[in-house]
């Protein structure tokens, strides 16, 4: 039998056989200082490259461990689930047909960027330093055009309804606002100017028959 003490395999020096333990076990030391029993094939398997008293295994488990935080945490934010529902939905309607809206997306020829795209990461960080904050919904400044960094913000709902494409603008008096628009300019009721647009009633009869006005 070959004679491995003094030899080194990995972290482990051989300090001598172990008597009485058949097959044949050599008592090893490691580099970190702990010590180990191996048997003679396992310490001159040439496949295992780093043999350890086990620490080799842990540190390898916590740089994975440490790894898969970081992939995790590139981007971490109060509202994190909000943002990453906004991605998913946004590029489900722009890039998959079938999904909800698509026809009004996708089918139109609207897109979400490569950079954002591939990339969630980086639609997060813009969200963040584009001014997002809780219960802001993504809107394009031009409604036909794609979503990207220089044609998207943030607006409320509210905001967001007067740049959809299906909103119809009324202009009087020399302004071109939207119905919830005009709505809030004359302090009344929403529905009840849109009732009177969707009657096709004259731009005239429409802003000079009096309103019932909205309770303070």
């Amino acid at each position: 039998m070959v004679d491995l003490t003094g030899k080194k395999f990995g972290r482990l020096t051989v300090i001598g056989r172990v008597e009485g333990i058949r097959p044949p076990h050599w008592h090893c030391k490691c580099d970190c200082g702990g010590a180990r029993n191996i048997k003679t094939g396992a310490l001159q398997d040439k496949s295992r490259k780093n043999h350890s008293c086990g620490c080799a295994k842990i540190e390898s488990i916590a740089k994975a461990s440490v790894a898969a935080k970081e992939r995790n945490t590139k981007f971490d934010h109060p509202h994190k689930n909000h943002l990453k529902w906004t991605f998913r939905n946004m590029v489900n309607r722009c890039h998959k047909p079938g999904t909800r809206r698509y026809e009004r997306y996708g089918a139109r020829g609207i897109s979400v960027c490569d950079e954002w795209r591939f990339n969630p990461t980086a639609f997060y960080n813009w969200a963040v330093e584009s001014g997002y904050e809780y219960g802001l919904w993504i809107e394009r400044k031009d409604v036909n055009g794609n979503y990207c960094p220089e044609n998207c913000t943030w607006k409320t709902p509210k905001e967001q309804a007067n740049n959809t494409s299906r909103n119809r603008f009324i202009e009087w008096n020399g302004k071109r606002l939207t119905v919830s628009q005009w709505a809030d300019v004359l302090g009344v009721n929403q529905k009840a100017l849109q009732h009177r647009v969707d009657r096709n009633w004259p731009i005239e009869r429409i802003f000079t028959q009096p309103f019932r006005r909205l309770s303070e």
